[in-house]
């Protein structure tokens, strides 16, 4: 309804809810948590998605993987300027190569900021995709995850991953595979 209108803003006001099917994000349209409600995933469900849309955002959750081995939290799939920050995430898998990933051939300034992700069981943060240029990863904190805190793949280039920090995290902070250049990465700490 509030796509229809142009967008806004969609409030989700504290509770638990256990999400079983996936949320389809909407252009200009920005989900905002009150007083971190609690989303449980379901079965191998992802929760949100954002595919070809702009200026969307998700905000202020706390995510409970609820030992699922499926799924994941957010991904955005050609996407220009979404924001997801300010989510706690806990024991959320990350079946694509990411519990939260920016993914395309067109994704461009995207923002992933202040975020918590804890207990993953593969990589925290994902930037994958031959055209996910200009994105930036910003002081998220990793905790306790099995793969990369954040992975850069697939020819991905001039994203600015800063201020990022990991404790006991399986592998390393960031992984950067082979191709993706003329990315700034610095000021990030395990």
């Amino acid at each position: 309804a509030l796509a229809a209108l142009g967008g806004g803003t969609l409030l989700v006001p504290a509770g638990t809810y256990l999400i079983s099917t996936q949320v389809n994000l909407r252009s200009k349209v920005r989900v905002q948590g009150v007083g971190y409600p609690t989303l449980r995933m379901g079965a191998g469900v992802r929760i949100f998605l954002g595919d070809g849309i702009a200026d969307a955002s998700v905000e202020g959750f706390a995510v409970d993987g609820n030992s699922q081995t499926g799924g994941g939290f957010l991904r955005l799939v050609n996407t220009t300027g979404c924001r997801v920050s300010d989510n706690r995430l806990t024991g959320v898998p990350s079946t694509d190569n990411g519990s939260i990933v920016i993914f395309g051939t067109a994704s461009e300034r995207n923002e992933v900021s202040g975020n918590i992700v804890a207990n993953s069981v593969g990589n925290a943060i994902g930037v994958i995709g031959s055209g996910c240029r200009r994105n930036l990863v910003d002081n998220n904190r990793i905790n306790v995850c099995g793969g990369f805190g954040v992975f850069v793949a697939g020819r991905s280039q001039r994203n600015t991953i800063t201020r990022n920090r990991t404790t006991a995290n399986g592998i390393e902070l960031i992984g950067v595979a082979v191709g993706s250049d003329h990315n700034i990465i610095s000021g990030n700490h395990a």
